[in-house]
C-alpha cells in the first residue's frame, strides 16, 4: 500500500511540475480593454458584465498603459472615497508588468511574487497584450480535477495543504 501511495504522490508531483513548465499562454485569460477616460463606475460595470477581475487601460493613442483590478476598485476608489465619475486613470496601476506568452508558469509566478502584483500582462512576440494571468489562475490550473489512479481509504488532502505545497514549489525548484 505504501509503495502505491508513493507512486501516486510521485505522479501527482510530476503532473504539477509539468503544469509549471507549460507556457502562460495555456492558462491566460482573454484581455478586456477600457479607455483611459472611462469612469470608475463604468469600469466596474464593464468588469461585472464581462466577468473579469481586471481591465487593461488604453491611452487615447490605443496603447495599453495601465491596469485596473477589483482590488483597485475596493481599495482606491471605494476605500479612498473617490467619486465614481472620475476616470479610471485615477486608480489604475502603471506601468504594466508584462511577460512573453512563452514564459513558463513557474517563472511567471516568480515575476508576480517579486513585483508584489496579482496580475500579469501576457504579450505576444510583437509586444501586443494578448491576455492576463492572475494569481488565482495558478490554483485553477494546478488543482484541476485529475482522474484518481486508484480508490483508497486514505482521506483526500485538504485544499489548504495543497495550496501550501504549491506555494513552496518555486523556492524548491529555484526557478
Amino acid at each position: 500500500f505504501r509503495l502505491r501511495a508513493g507512486q501516486e504522490l510521485a505522479a501527482d508531483w510530476q503532473s504539477i511540475l509539468l503544469l509549471l513548465l507549460q507556457p502562460v499562454s495555456q492558462v491566460m485569460r482573454p484581455v478586456v480593454f477600457c479607455p483611459i477616460a472611462l469612469s470608475i463606475q463604468n469600469a466596474a460595470e464593464l468588469m461585472a458584465l464581462q466577468g473579469v477581475d481586471a481591465l487593461l487601460v488604453r491611452s487615447e493613442a490605443g496603447e495599453a498603459v495601465g491596469i485596473v483590478t477589483g482590488g483597485d476598485l475596493r481599495r482606491r476608489a471605494v476605500g479612498g472615497g473617490l467619486h465614481p465619475h472620475l476616470a479610471v486613470a485615477a486608480i489604475m496601476s502603471s506601468p504594466l508588468l508584462g511577460v512573453d506568452e512563452t514564459m513558463p508558469l513557474a517563472r511567471a509566478w516568480n515575476e508576480m511574487k517579486r513585483a508584489g502584483i496579482g496580475h500579469l500582462v501576457i504579450r505576444d512576440a510583437a509586444g501586443v497584450a494578448r491576455g492576463i494571468l492572475a494569481r488565482g489562475d495558478f490554483d485553477c490550473s494546478l488543482l484541476q480535477p485529475r482522474p484518481l489512479l486508484a480508490v483508497t481509504s486514505e482521506p483526500l488532502p485538504h485544499l489548504a495543504d495543497l495550496r501550501t505545497q504549491f506555494l513552496k514549489l518555486p523556492e524548491l525548484l529555484a526557478v
